[in-house]
């Protein structure tokens, strides 16, 4: 790592930095996003690298740019600075005059900080800021000085919050109104089928009055599949999410799930857990894989329940909120 110049910083990007935006490159499906995220992993490397050369603190795992799940969603590239916000470390090529921050960035980020990836992606050159949030291209000559950062960050009287994202619930019962993709949630035809009948895999949550039925109806399963990222990087799996929804009666429903890997991987890691939680977020089912091609459940629900389902690996955690 040198410093170039008082108006701009030249960070080595090390076999390191290449390996966290391969691994979190490989989980994309699609080559644009994918050389997006690789790109993105390497101007947050860069920033972190020299914001740690100056002692700011920063929380890469809190980062939203270092979120596989985020990265998919939207084209992210933010840092969270510990006690100031998020700070968007949007990647330049070297004919670059301006500095674009996506249309999705967050309007409460502290600002944007323009870095400069040389055509060999061996190095990356901090430029300059620019804060508030541009909605519209900034000249590369019109940046803030990089020295000034500082300053600035000391500057801020408010100190944000790590960003909030919104619970998104998923009302099970909007599936049988269309055979189409329901958001991230994909349609999936005649792949996960309902478990033989056992007492050991049914079980009734609310101790109600509802009774749990004995058997499965043939009453038809609709079924729908989503990625899911887990793990911490540069060691983050795909997994794939399977949710169905059967109708027993007026007012009770089978709900199945199953996790399984995702290529190249053929067997769940034997340290992956599947809970269910109930409304008041108390759990009340949960299953460990044994190193198995899949883990399964399934349990009963009553019509407008709210249930939610966690899957954790090594100390990381994703929660998918649902409605019968």
């Amino acid at each position: 790592m040198t410093q170039a110049s008082s108006l701009t910083f030249t960070v080595a990007l090390a076999l390191t930095a290449h390996q966290y935006a391969e691994t979190f490159r490989k989980l994309q499906a699609n080559p644009a996003k994918a050389k997006q995220v690789y790109l993105n992993t390497l101007a947050v490397y860069a920033v972190r690298e020299y914001l740690d050369y100056i002692e700011v603190d920063t929380n890469l795992e809190a980062s939203q740019g270092w979120d596989p799940v985020q990265q998919t969603l939207v084209n992210t590239a933010a840092l969270q600075i510990t006690d100031y916000g998020a700070l968007e470390c949007r990647p330049i090529l070297p004919e670059a005059i301006h500095l674009q921050c996506p249309a999705e960035t967050p309007q409460d980020s502290i600002g944007a900080i323009a870095v400069q990836l040389d055509e060999s992606l061996r190095s990356a050159t901090l430029l300059g800021f620019v804060a508030p949030i541009p909605n519209q291209a900034v000249p590369l000559n019109q940046l803030q000085d990089l020295e000034q950062l500082g300053t600035y960050l000391k500057s801020l009287s408010v100190t944000p919050t790590l960003p909030a994202y919104e619970t998104v619930v998923t009302q099970l019962q909007t599936w049988w109104d269309a055979d189409t993709d329901s958001g991230p949630w994909k349609v999936l035809s005649d792949l996960m089928k309902p478990f033989t009948p056992r007492p050991n895999y049914a079980f009734d949550f609310r101790e109600s009055a509802h009774p749990l039925p004995d058997e499965i109806t043939d009453s038809p399963v609709v079924n729908r599949i989503k990625q899911c990222c887990l793990g911490p990087a540069p060691h983050t799996q795909i997994f794939q999410l399977q949710m169905g929804i059967q109708q027993v009666s007026e007012e009770i429903y089978n709900i199945f799930a199953q996790v399984t890997a995702a290529e190249p991987h053929r067997h769940l890691p034997d340290h992956l857990h599947i809970s269910v939680l109930d409304q008041s977020g108390t759990e009340i089912m949960h299953a460990r894989s044994l190193g198995t091609e899949a883990l399964q459940i399934r349990f009963s629900s009553v019509k407008d329940e709210r249930f939610q389902l966690q899957l954790t690996l090594d100390n990381t955690t994703i929660t998918e909120t649902f409605i019968t």
